[in-house]
């Protein structure tokens, strides 16, 4: 699990509460960005951004998003290189989006995470931003459990993101 964290104005020695975005392989999902922006500047909250990803693709998937690099990509091995690059710029962007709006985010990796291990990580939210999508994404997701089921059946109210 990687942690990376950028405090904002917020002061980190008073528990603040928290809204959690999930992503799920290399999609950014701009709009749950966004709405969780916008919530977390209008309630002066901070934010945590879990990042799901799979270790190694499935057989059947031959080729990141961008056609220069597959064209440069021979192995399982450089695909999954290329799959973590794309996830740990992710990570970057939404640290980055949310120091330019002045927003305590911290930003967690869950590699190949069981339920148990992503309920522990969004424990802590009191609100979750996640895409109505999230269980449909093919490159890099976790595909091992359903994970729109299991955020409905916590008690923590949904925002479910229509992209």
């Amino acid at each position: 699990m990687i942690t990376v964290r950028f405090a904002g104005n917020a002061d980190l020695k008073t528990k603040m509460e928290t809204g959690v975005l999930l992503f799920n392989g290399i999609h950014y999902p701009v709009k749950v960005v966004d709405q969780a922006m916008e919530w977390a500047k209008q309630n002066g909250k901070e934010l945590t951004a879990i990042f799901l990803q799979e270790s190694e693709e499935k057989e059947g998937y031959g080729f990141p998003s961008d056609l220069d690099k597959a064209q440069e990509l021979n192995t399982t091995e450089d695909i999954n290189r290329s799959d973590d690059n794309l996830v740990e710029n992710n990570i970057k962007m939404i640290a980055h989006a949310a120091k330019i709006s002045n927003i305590a985010v911290t930003t967690k990796l869950l590699k190949n995470p069981a339920e148990e291990q992503l309920i522990e990580a969004i424990r802590q939210g009191t609100v979750i931003f996640v895409s109505e999508k999230i269980d449909d994404y093919a490159v890099a997701a976790v595909t091992s459990f359903n994970i729109m089921e299991l955020l409905r059946s916590l008690n923590i109210p949904l925002h479910s993101v229509k992209e």
